[in-house]
């Protein structure tokens, strides 16, 4: 029903939109008994759903929040990001099938020159060291080994705690 104002009203059923060329499904605006959602489709195969109350998903390509040309599967131009809540909230890095669980967080400029990164299991050996490196990984600044050793300027730590002065004449102090 369309009423006088334009608005179209849609009772008890379902619109689909469909694609010109081939009839398959381009959008659906549908509903389940308690929420409605929408389908977006790419030649016939669903991509992304929006639902009103559950799980939404986007499969397919990037997403960008303030950008129209997202280059990673979720890029954020300008503002902050939030995660808020009580008890156990945090962010998640999970590894990959093959027992791998090597994981970055990248610290980059506005051009994209990497400065400092901290890597979990840097050597993709299946250990959960964290490395924090600088200057596009090529300096190691701290250490923290799953066997407990700690080191500073050194990725290796042969003791409990070890700093490395950057060369032979600074030195090593090993405790």
């Amino acid at each position: 029903v369309i009423d006088t104002s334009g608005d179209l009203t849609v009772q008890g059923g379902r619109i689909h939109i469909r694609e010109s060329d081939d009839g398959n499904n381009a959008v659906a605006i549908t509903r389940d008994a308690d929420e409605g959602y929408v389908q977006l489709f790419s030649s016939g195969t669903q991509t992304i759903e929006i639902r009103g109350n559950g799980s939404s998903y986007f499969n397919g390509g990037n997403v960008g929040i303030n950008t129209t040309s997202p280059g990673d599967k979720l890029t954020v131009q300008g503002g902050n990001i939030q995660v808020t809540g009580s008890g156990g909230i945090g962010i998640k890095f999970v590894g990959t099938a093959d027992g791998s669980n090597k994981n970055a967080l990248y610290f980059r400029t506005q051009g994209g020159t990497e400065k400092y990164r901290m890597i979990h299991d840097q050597s993709a050996d299946g250990t959960d060291d964290i490395v924090f490196k600088a200057a596009a990984n090529s300096i190691t600044t701290l250490a923290l080994k799953q066997d407990g050793k700690v080191g500073i300027g050194t990725s290796s730590p042969a003791t409990n705690l070890e700093v490395y002065g950057g060369d032979s004449s600074a030195g090593i102090v090993r405790i």
